[in-house]
């Protein structure tokens, strides 16, 4: 049992690091929907450095917790950003 709890917690890990980024750069580019365009494309690069930002520091979290499953934490992280991805795609269309 003690494998399964493992792989849950690290893939609640990795669902965090995609979750919490993203959730900080829409917050941050929906402040200045509808307005200029200089402060649109203002708030959009500081929302993606501070994604990135926020990215590295959770991994560095992350990988600070010696029972983790690497592998359940980078599939979720991946899986959670391909959904967003597919998400726009399908908004798109």
């Amino acid at each position: 049992m003690l494998g399964n709890d493992l792989s849950s917690k690290s893939a609640l890990y990795g669902g965090l690091a995609a979750l919490i980024p993203n959730w900080y750069f829409a917050r941050k580019i929906n402040k200045h929907k509808g307005q200029e365009a200089k402060k649109v494309v203002r708030s959009f690069y500081a929302g993606e450095s501070g994604k990135l930002i926020l990215t590295a520091m959770l991994f560095a979290l992350i990988f600070q917790d010696p029972k983790i499953d690497v592998v359940a934490v980078l599939t979720t992280y991946i899986a959670a950003l391909t959904v967003f991805w597919f998400a726009l795609l399908i908004r798109k269309y």
